[in-house]
């Protein structure tokens, strides 16, 4: 009697611990969607956070993310060189989000070899190119966009075979 007793006690006890389990797994969901800017383009490599937890994602190259999440969970949306904005999803799921350029810090930031630092803080020099420096006429590959306008950068040309690479040398 005593044995039978402690077999449904542990049958119930797991059945228990297996709903349990499976409620958890109800309360998420999957929410997906775009980011964009402000004038409409994509934005690739935006991180997306779930306030509050580790839980996160980052945007594919045309703008799309897929994340579960918990209900009544807030996304952190964050981008270099853009104002970080959070939305609370509620029962949404799918999302459009527009993000706001914060032009105070896009030129703080530098991207070097190792890592990101402020522009304050580098010991080297810094140069930077737009398009507005490139030169109009027959171009014939990107290298030629860039040569000759970056002090420090020697381009070499490769050896005239169809599909040869250009050498880029950054001192």
């Amino acid at each position: 009697m005593m044995k039978q007793q402690r077999f449904m006690t542990k049958t119930l006890f797991t059945l228990l611990l297996m709903l349990m389990s499976m409620a958890s797994s109800w309360a998420q969901r999957t929410v997906t969607g775009t980011v964009k800017d402000a004038k409409g383009e994509l934005l690739p490599s935006v991180t997306i956070l779930e306030k509050g937890t580790q839980n996160g994602v980052l945007t594919d190259f045309d703008g799309n993310f897929s994340i579960k999440i918990k209900d009544n969970a807030t996304l952190i949306f964050s981008f270099v060189g853009f104002t970080p904005q959070e939305v609370a999803v509620g029962s949404q799921t799918t999302l459009t989000v527009k993000l706001l350029e914060d032009a105070k810090t896009l030129g703080e930031v530098v991207v070097v070899g190792y890592g990101t630092q402020r522009k304050k803080d580098l010991t080297g020099s810094v140069a930077s190119l737009s398009e507005r420096n490139f030169q109009k006429g027959n171009i014939a590959s990107p290298e030629q966009l860039i040569a000759g306008k970056i002090a420090g950068v020697a381009i070499t040309q490769g050896n005239g075979a169809p599909g040869s690479a250009s050498r880029i040398r950054i001192r």
